[in-house]
């Protein structure tokens, strides 16, 4: 945990306010460069341009300008062996002899390899890697207590770790947001005319006017409480404890949904319904108590990038 806690640390600089603003200029130009290659009218596949969009946008902002040029290549499809062994398998037997495994494997050297190049390309770029404002360099500038700066497979396995969070679940929930939005079309005018209030006046998009944006939020949460995109968040007892009657020994493994408890009818009114009014002001049923919503974790290892993905699908929508 002394560990995690100090890995952690090291993000806080890439995730501050300023920071936040620079990554909304980097979805929007991501955003509205996939669009162009779009025509007027079309059918597309919303989990695999969900998947795309949040690949170019996370691995821009975490990796930097050298990766997402050439992300079509190497880099693509290491990472695409990463994903297909992230599944409950991998999880629970992580060194099992399987294919999947052994390619998830290679693809984890390749990758930092790639990312080793680029950390010695800024490293001999002396002060003018400053210029980067990514995860990477904040990753670079950061140092350990004693003064040294962090080891080159630290820095690759902080940004793989990144990297997933920043895209998968993100992926997931951009999905749902469209999909019920337009399963509920009552809201499109809805968005529709909020959208036009905020920037049909020629606004830019930026942090600031996506505040103003108050049901597009509301959609990204009810897509979160509906369909959380983990269904089962695990942690281990450090020590025995009581609750509920129960003792819950150290060393055991407990276990709670996200998919069962957003639905708590002690909690959400109608639970079961799509209704985005439940988090308007006076009512904001997310917040009568703690860990209402917990799509993106709780306690100590709640998602540090919770502010980065809601921002990233909101500005996709």
């Amino acid at each position: 945990p002394e560990v995690m806690d100090r890995q952690l640390a090291f993000l806080h600089p890439a995730l501050s306010e300023k920071r936040l603003r620079v990554y909304t200029d980097v979805m929007v130009d991501e955003v509205e460069k996939y669009l162009a290659r779009w025509g007027e009218a079309g059918e597309v596949d919303l989990y695999d341009v969900m998947q795309e969009l949040t690949t170019y946008i996370a691995t821009r902002c975490l990796l930097g300008d050298e990766i997402r040029r050439h992300l079509n290549t190497e880099f693509a499809h290491q990472y695409h062996e990463l994903q297909a062994a992230l599944n409950f398998t991998g999880f629970i037997f992580p060194r099992a002899p399987l294919p999947s495994v052994r390619r998830r494997d290679r693809a984890r050297q390749e990758i930092a390899k790639i990312i080793g190049r680029i950390v010695a390309e800024r490293r001999a770029a002396g002060p003018a890697a400053e210029l980067h404002q990514d995860f990477l360099q904040t990753l670079l500038d950061a140092r350990n207590p004693d003064g040294s700066p962090l080891p080159d497979d630290i820095i690759a396995g902080m940004l793989i770790t990144l990297i997933f969070a920043g895209q998968h679940t993100s992926s997931v929930m951009a999905c749902w947001a469209g999909i019920e939005l337009h399963q509920h079309r009552n809201y499109l005018p809805i968005l529709q005319k909020e959208l036009e209030d905020v920037y049909g006046g020629g606004a830019k998009l930026t942090r600031e006017t996506l505040a103003k944006t108050q049901y597009l939020d509301w959609m990204v949460r009810e897509a979160e409480r509906l369909h959380p995109p983990l269904i089962m968040l695990f942690r281990a007892a450090l020590k025995d404890f009581e609750y509920n009657g129960y003792v819950i020994p150290k060393g055991a493994w407990t276990m709670v949904s996200p998919h069962v408890a957003h639905r708590s009818p002690a909690v959400f009114s109608h639970p079961n319904q799509y209704w985005l009014e439940r988090y308007a002001p006076g009512r904001a049923e997310d917040r009568k108590a703690l860990y209402t919503l917990i799509g993106f974790g709780g306690g100590k290892h709640r998602c540090v990038g919770t502010v980065f993905a809601y921002q990233q699908i909101k500005v996709i929508w």
